[in-house]
């Protein structure tokens, strides 16, 4: 997916909601635990400090998470933060993989989050534990360290190589303004990673057992978890595969909003890529001009950001795909000129009426339609065929021949046109599949 995500995006599992976020140069924010954590990488040519030297962030997958990549020589340092589910509460890890032919060492630096303090940070085990309300499991004791007040930071003592070292003993402090870094040295093509808890009691911080972060989840798993979660809703086929992860992407966000509802995922259709209600489609309209593709497009990268943009994303492009008025439902009300002779389906689609369901493919220049829609509807196509009308609740149709050239208001601008290709025969009518 792109690397061009906005200031801000949201990481969480479908137990527990929201659970955490991802700043600006992959700085994590658990705001419910009051802390953030900050990642800093020592390499051959000094300290990177992502914050103020910049890094690429992209999102990997469907999966609600983020990949922050910082160049070093000869190769990259990337941290990989997402959350799974825990006993007791919710873990975000963030897990560093030193890409490079080099050894690295990692600088995690716990600070606490907007209108909260830390007063007392310790160490039990391999666990930092902040004012026994978070904690962050380690992968083991750090080999360094050095704690301040924010004031004035822990960076001079990292960067100027004075970190302490030895045991890490207890610091407190009235002023509740402490800042902790722990260091971890990393092996060339090896990793290292910690999780944090999102939300704990006073008791449950210091009297639950360490966890062994080196057994938990990678991301791999947790992508594939939610791959299959998102199979028991309604499903999207495009031609564009960056849409397509877009989509994905979106539906795992949203879903994270819907936390205390049963059947999450499913009930995620129903609150966004459902029945928008009156006010949300004059927003559409009145937002882009009454074109949701464009706003589709226009919003591509943050369009998995939130809970909020993702809803606001899925409407837009629902409104591509599918219109439902009075008791007549519009295939492709919004249907795009790159799409020409390009397969698209839509199936479950949610409805006042029910589930739509429709599929378009192409024998030649004529496009050919499959729809399955509740009985009381009744189907039309106004931009590919405005002539025709679909008789009863399933079937299929050829439509009439296009006119590239009648699309073309459509597109963004004509220098689309020529990546549109219709005449290629993608599928015969006949199948959904």
């Amino acid at each position: 997916m792109s690397r061009d995500e906005p200031a801000v995006s949201v990481f969480g599992t479908l137990a527990d909601g929201v659970v955490g976020s991802a700043g600006p140069a992959g700085i994590l924010q658990l705001d419910t635990a009051g802390i953030e954590i900050e990642w800093w990488v020592g390499a051959d040519d000094g300290w990177k400090i992502p914050a103020r030297d910049g890094v690429a962030i992209e999102r990997p997958g469907c999966a609600p998470a983020i990949a922050a990549h910082v160049r070093v020589p000869g190769g990259e340092v990337v941290l990989r933060a997402y959350a799974v589910a825990a006993p007791g509460a919710p873990l975000v890890v963030a897990d560093v993989e030193n890409a490079s032919p080099a050894a690295a060492v990692i600088a995690w630096v716990v600070r606490a989050a907007h209108g909260y303090r830390i007063g007392r940070v310790s160490i039990q085990g391999s666990t930092l534990l902040i004012d026994e309300r978070a904690r962050v499991e380690l992968p083991r004791v750090p080999t360094h360290w050095a704690v301040a007040p924010r004031a004035e930071g822990v960076r001079d003592a990292v960067v100027g190589g004075r970190a302490a070292s030895g045991r890490f003993e207890p610091v407190v402090t009235r002023r509740g303004d402490l800042e902790v870094a722990l260091l971890f040295p990393v092996a060339h093509r090896t990793r290292t990673r910690i999780a944090a808890s999102a939300a704990l009691t006073t008791t449950m911080a210091s009297a639950t057992p360490s966890v062994a972060v080196a057994r938990l989840p990678a991301l791999a798993e947790v992508e594939r978890g939610w791959e299959v979660a998102l199979e028991r809703a309604m499903q999207v086929e495009l031609p564009d595969d960056v849409l397509q992860a877009s989509v994905d992407a979106a539906r795992a966000t949203l879903s994270l909003g819907t936390v205390g509802r049963s059947e999450r995922i499913v009930r995620e259709v129903a609150a966004a890529w459902g029945v928008a209600d009156v006010r949300s489609r004059r927003r559409l309209a009145d937002d882009r001009g009454g074109d949701p593709w464009s706003q589709v497009k226009a919003t591509l990268a943050g369009s998995a950001a939130t809970p909020a943009s993702a809803a606001e994303w899925l409407r837009a492009l629902r409104a591509v795909l599918v219109d439902v008025t009075g008791e007549r439902v519009a295939l492709l009300p919004h249907f795009p000129v790159e799409w020409l002779g390009q397969s698209v389906a839509a199936h479950d689609v949610p409805t006042p009426h029910g589930p739509v369901s429709f599929a378009l493919r192409w024998h030649g220049t004529r496009p050919a339609l499959l729809w399955d829609v509740p009985v009381d509807l009744r189907v039309h196509a106004p931009v590919l065929d405005p002539a025709w009308k679909g008789v009863g609740n399933a079937g299929e149709a050829l439509l009439a021949e296009i006119d590239p050239t009648r699309l073309l208001p459509l597109a963004t601008s004509p220098a689309s046109a020529p990546e549109a290709r219709p005449g290629v025969i993608v599928d015969e009518p006949g199948s959904f599949v």
